[in-house]
């Protein structure tokens, strides 16, 4: 995995702008940034659709 491939699933900041973490949601790994990390722990509804995995 390079470091294009920590970006932010909610912003699309990549670890090279701002600091981002490992999630898993749905067997699916998803970085999110400190930034938008609170929504994922307060407003989970409005971010719940972006992690989704891509449909066919």
């Amino acid at each position: 995995m390079s470091n294009s491939d920590h970006v932010c699933f909610n912003c699309q900041r990549s670890e090279m702008e701002i600091p981002v973490l490992a999630w898993r949601y749905q067997g699916q790994m998803v970085w999110v940034c400190s930034e938008c990390m609170p929504l994922l722990i307060h407003k989970w509804q409005q971010v719940a659709e972006k992690m989704q995995p891509p449909k066919e």
